[in-house]
């Protein structure tokens, strides 16, 4: 996953960023989620796109383990960090390190 920098403008209590081009969302509206110090931007009108993108790439059990997850905005707890991470939009945690 590439990852760049941009500036963050301050303006009368409120704060903006300039998507990149090659990063840009293609919706008009997203949701936006603050875990610990990040956020996450998520499209609006397909937010399930990354995960249904990845089906083929998880076997059944995986799969629905993370639909599940997603569906009720739960943080997925697995040692299985590197399989689950894949999808963007899931947050998960591993407790065991």
């Amino acid at each position: 996953m590439k990852v760049e920098s941009v500036n963050i403008q301050n303006l009368q209590g409120t704060q903006a960023i300039n998507i990149p081009p090659n990063l840009k969302i293609n919706d008009d509206k997203v949701y936006i989620k603050k875990i610990g110090n990040a956020l996450y931007l998520i499209p609006f009108h397909n937010p399930w796109q990354n995960l249904m993108d990845s089906l083929n790439e998880f076997t059944s059990d995986d799969t629905l383990i993370a639909a599940h997850a997603k569906s009720l905005q739960y943080i997925l707890v697995t040692n299985n960090e590197r399989e689950f991470r894949r999808i963007e939009s899931l947050e998960v945690e591993n407790w065991v390190e």
